[in-house]
């Protein structure tokens, strides 16, 4: 089974108040964004850190995985995959939508839910972080609210690169 969390390890949703959250950054923030930057929290071992934008996106580091900016666009599931050998390791990323619903993440036939934890405004997204566990190359994340599929992602899994004679 795969391990999934939020900052609070539990598979219900978690929301959390950005203005309440403690002020902090950590590597792969942007300098500029690092006044309004706040930890969220930890993820498997690892915090995360996000900050609003001056044109109303975001920006979030998971401490020695990967930082990025991101573009808001509703009903949309960011994952960041990452593995080595070809084998998937870790899915982790953020949500962007108007409804808070539950995420699962399937493997093969199987859908397993993951702890989300939802930030407020000016974020509005949720966080996650997978541990795939061996033996699993791929993955689909999906998002539903009341029933309805809410966002979807497309198979995810790590290339292995072909060898070259």
């Amino acid at each position: 089974m795969a391990t999934a969390t939020g900052a609070s390890g539990a598979s219900n949703p978690r929301v959390v108040q950005f203005s309440q959250l403690p002020h902090g950054w950590i590597e792969g923030i942007p300098r500029d964004v690092r006044p309004n930057s706040r930890i969220v929290g930890v993820f498997a071992g690892h915090r995360l850190a996000v900050a609003p934008t001056r044109n109303g996106n975001f920006c979030e580091a998971f401490a020695d995985v990967f930082a990025g900016c991101r573009v808001r666009a509703a009903g949309t599931i960011n994952p960041t995959l990452l593995g080595s050998s070809g084998r998937l390791e870790v899915i982790a990323g953020d949500i962007v939508a108007e409804a808070r619903g539950s995420l699962f993440v399937t493997f093969g036939s199987r859908q397993y839910p993951v702890a989300v934890t939802w930030v407020s405004r000016p974020i509005a997204a949720g966080f996650f972080f997978i541990t795939v566990p061996k033996g699993r190359t791929a993955a689909r994340l999906i998002l539903r609210s009341g029933g309805h599929i809410v966002a979807r992602t497309d198979t995810l899994r790590i290339q292995v690169p072909r060898k070259h004679p």
